[in-house]
């Protein structure tokens, strides 16, 4: 299954302009967020239109399995359409008794709302 990801249509191209990418049709409006399959926001980006970051439901967020290690990184955002918000993606980080870096837990860690910065 492709991931989706969100995209806002350029400025660069005159409003209301269509573009077709595998068969789809997506228009160029002006102030509003298109969600797009993954393989069509490369053409679409390659065409002006700005890339946010991957969307989806709570149950769709992007893990990090041994068979996919990079599918999540520290500070990556995603817009999360069930709880209707922005989340980041907070790795864990070790500190000893002093507050001295230890070590960072690649992959492991907790989704956050940054703006209250409450694990979500």
């Amino acid at each position: 299954m492709s991931k989706m990801v969100r995209m806002i249509p350029t400025k660069r191209r005159p409003n209301g302009e269509n573009i077709t990418v595998r068969g789809r049709v997506y228009t160029n409006t002006w102030d509003s967020v298109v969600d797009v399959p993954d393989f069509d926001a490369a053409v679409l980006g390659a065409n002006g239109w700005l890339w946010v970051c991957l969307v989806g439901t709570t149950a769709q967020r992007p893990v990090s399995t041994s068979q996919f290690p990079n599918q999540i990184y520290r500070a990556m955002y995603y817009y999360d359409t069930t709880l209707s918000k922005m989340i980041i993606f907070d790795e864990s980080v070790t500190f000893d008794a002093f507050g001295k870096f230890q070590s960072v837990e690649w992959n492991v860690g907790v989704w956050r709302d940054p703006v209250t910065g409450a694990a979500v």
